[in-house]
């Protein structure tokens, strides 16, 4: 007769519960292998907690001749409207109309510093801006350089809009240098505009140096914006520093060069806030600080 060997039923359930997790493991390892050799762009399409780069996601060259238009205006769209970063690699990167931000919350547009990474409209972008947000909520532009061009100027490096079926609110722009070195090279540095009755407010503008305006550093050409911040950073080579059609700001640690008009000129209810007291004056009709 055959002798039959019992194993414990224990060792069985020990054996039955390691195959298990290591069945788990394999399966796990095997799924990381294989995100490591897809190309970048399949290997965000399974996840990527919405972090996009223009080059390698998108085929922007960067070169500052190319036309990226096309391709960053792609990875803005991919990020549909909850939001994420938009990444632009060190480079030059040429546009020939508006990059556009649309109903969106949480979109970011991040640059590599305000020196390395940076946008370049060519004069087909003359009249327009070169990024425009609209209803955009909590929305961001950081670390990157947005040029003018004195040979079209466009309407300002970045405006924010808000129209009569939205809201726009929180933008904030940090660590960015606009402008160009060749004079006039935009209308306004910084642009809020709304519809009427609409709201576009709480903007914070960080480090933000805008140079060679033909109109003002900042504009803000609606009633219904308040809360403000302008810190620290630079406005320098334009008639106007800051431009407000009743808006309300704080300024902290702004400084002003080469401005030919007036450094801060407010229309109606101007409720302004300029590094700590308000200015003297009557803040109604038109108050104009700086040289005149």
């Amino acid at each position: 007769m055959r002798n039959i060997v019992r194993i414990p039923d224990r060792v069985d359930r020990f054996s039955f519960v390691s195959g298990i997790f290591g069945g788990i493991f394999l399966i796990s390892l095997a799924i990381f292998l294989i995100s490591l050799l897809m190309p970048r762009s399949v290997a965000f399409a399974v996840g990527d907690l919405g972090w996009l780069n223009v080059k390698t996601d998108f085929g922007a060259v960067g070169n500052g001749s190319h036309d990226d238009t096309e391709a960053i205006q792609n990875a803005i769209q991919a990020l549909g409207s909850t939001g994420g970063t938009v990444y632009f690699p060190p480079g030059t990167y040429s546009t020939t109309a508006s990059l556009t931000v649309t109903n969106a919350t949480g979109v970011r547009l991040v640059g590599d510093s305000s020196t390395a990474s940076s946008i370049r409209p060519s004069a087909a972008v003359a009249g327009q801006p070169v990024i425009r947000f609209e209803n955009g909520y909590d929305c961001f532009v950081e670390n990157i350089g947005i040029w003018g061009n004195s040979g079209g100027a466009p309407s300002a490096a970045i405006e924010s809009h808000s129209d009569s079926s939205g809201y726009a609110s929180h933008l904030t722009v940090k660590d960015v240098n606009i402008g160009s070195p060749s004079s006039a090279s935009l209308v306004d540095g910084i642009s809020y505009t709304a519809n009427p009755d609409a709201n576009n407010d709480a903007g914070l503008f960080e480090n933000v140096y805008i140079y060679q305006f033909t109109h003002a550093g900042y504009a803000f050409y609606h009633l219904n914006g308040e809360i403000h911040s302008i810190v620290a950073g630079q406005v320098a080579y334009g008639p106007i520093g800051i431009y407000s059609v009743g808006a309300g700001f704080r300024m902290t640690g702004t400084s002003f060069i080469g401005v030919s008009g007036v450094t801060v000129e407010c229309l109606v209810f101007c409720r302004s806030c300029l590094s700590g007291p308000p200015p003297p004056g009557p803040n109604t009709a038109m108050n104009r600080f700086g040289p005149s």
